[in-house]
């Protein structure tokens, strides 16, 4: 919102998806950037349920 570039992570732990973002910050997203989100929740998403069997 600040017209700054900021990172969202993702990863999984201990068979469950975190996101990680900076503290006290909005992410504002372009579509093409919602996109890439969806796309590394799914894997994550993917990964946490294929390590937890």
């Amino acid at each position: 919102m600040a017209g700054r570039r900021r990172e969202l992570t993702v990863f999984v732990k201990q068979g469950s998806v975190v996101i990680v973002a900076p503290p006290g910050e909005a992410a504002v997203l372009e579509p093409l950037e919602v996109g890439r989100l969806r796309a590394a929740l799914r894997e994550a998403a993917i990964y946490a349920a294929v390590t937890t069997e």
